[in-house]
C-alpha cells in the first residue's frame, strides 16, 4: 500500500491544506501546506503558522531578508481584522508591511475613505507597528486566505496578532437601525440596496460613543462612494446621487477604537 504521494505544485498553487481525492474517497490532510507567493521562494520564509478567529499568535522573523506566511479559513461576507498588540521592529515599523491573498494567491483589494486613489482599489496592507490594525473589507470568496508578513530589508523583529471579526448584518433604508460595538478596533459593514439617481442621508438619531465615528458608503464593486465623521445629532447627505443600483455598504469606524451604540436612520431621496 502506498502511504506517500509525490505532485508539482501548478503555477498559482496556494497555500492551505491538501485534498486528495481517488477511486475509493477523499482526504483532507490535517496539516497546512505552504507555497511561497511570488515573487519568493520557499528558502524566503522564515516562519509559517495557521490562526483561527479569537486567536493571538506571536509570529517572529529573526533573520534578515525573510517573511512570515500565516494561513486562516474565512468565509465570503466576513470582516475581518487583524491587531497588532505588540511588535520589536522598533523605529523601522512603519516600512514593514502585511497584506493579505485571497485563496487564488492575489492579492486583497478595497478602495479607502479619504486615500489619495479617490475611491479605487488598492491593496489593503498595513505596517508593522503596535496598536496598529489591518481591516478586510467583506471578503469575496470562502477559502484559505494568507497573511503575508514581509519586513523591509534587513529588518527582524516579531509581533502579536490578534484575528477579529467585525459586525455584519443589513439594513433596509428610512427604518431606523441599532449598531453595538463592543470590543475595541470593532467595525460594522451593513448592506443595503441602492437606487441609482436618488442620495443618501444619515440622521443619527442617538449616539454612545464618546468620540465620532467615520461612516463611509461603499459602491457595489467595493470601492468608496463618500464618507462622514458623525456624532450626536449630526444629519449628513451626500453630494451626488447614487450612480448604479446594487447592494451598497454602509461601514461605521469609530474613532480611537472607541466603544459604544449607534442608532441612525438611512434614507434614499431625489
Amino acid at each position: 500500500m502506498k502511504t506517500a504521494i509525490k505532485a508539482i505544485v501548478p503555477p498559482g498553487g496556494t497555500s492551505g491544506r491538501i485534498s486528495v481525492i481517488t477511486a475509493t474517497g477523499k482526504a483532507v490532510s490535517t496539516k497546512d501546506f505552504f507555497v511561497a507567493p511570488p515573487p519568493y521562494t520557499v528558502a524566503d520564509v522564515a516562519f509559517v503558522r495557521r490562526i483561527a478567529i479569537g486567536q493571538t499568535l506571536t509570529v517572529p522573523i529573526n533573520t534578515a531578508n525573510k517573511i512570515a506566511l500565516v494561513v486562516f479559513e474565512a468565509t465570503a461576507g466576513q470582516a475581518l481584522q487583524f491587531r497588532i498588540n505588540s511588535s520589536t521592529f522598533g523605529s523601522t515599523c512603519s516600512s514593514d508591511k502585511m497584506r493579505v491573498l485571497k485563496p487564488d494567491g492575489s492579492p486583497l483589494m478595497a478602495g479607502f475613505a479619504g486615500d489619495s486613489t479617490g475611491g479605487r482599489a488598492t491593496i489593503i496592507e498595513e505596517d508593522l507597528c503596535a496598536n496598529t490594525a489591518l481591516d478586510t473589507p467583506p471578503l469575496p470568496v470562502s477559502g484559505t486566505y494568507t497573511v503575508v508578513i514581509d519586513p523591509s530589508s534587513t529588518h527582524v523583529g516579531q509581533i502579536s496578532l490578534t484575528l477579529l471579526t467585525h459586525i455584519i448584518g443589513t439594513l433596509t433604508p428610512g427604518t431606523e437601525k441599532q449598531v453595538q460595538i463592543s470590543t475595541p478596533g470593532q467595525k460594522a459593514f451593513l448592506r443595503f440596496a441602492g437606487v441609482a439617481g436618488k442620495r443618501v442621508t444619515l440622521k443619527v438619531n442617538s449616539f454612545t460613543f464618546s468620540n465620532s465615528a467615520e461612516v463611509t458608503i461603499r459602491k457595489p464593486d467595493g470601492t468608496r462612494f463618500t464618507s462622514w465623521f458623525v456624532s450626536s445629532g449630526s444629519f449628513v447627505e451626500s453630494s451626488v446621487p447614487l450612480l448604479v443600483s446594487g447592494t451598497y455598504t454602509l461601514e461605521i469606524d469609530p474613532y480611537l477604537a472607541d466603544t459604544g451604540q449607534l442608532n441612525f436612520t438611512l434614507a434614499l431621496v431625489q
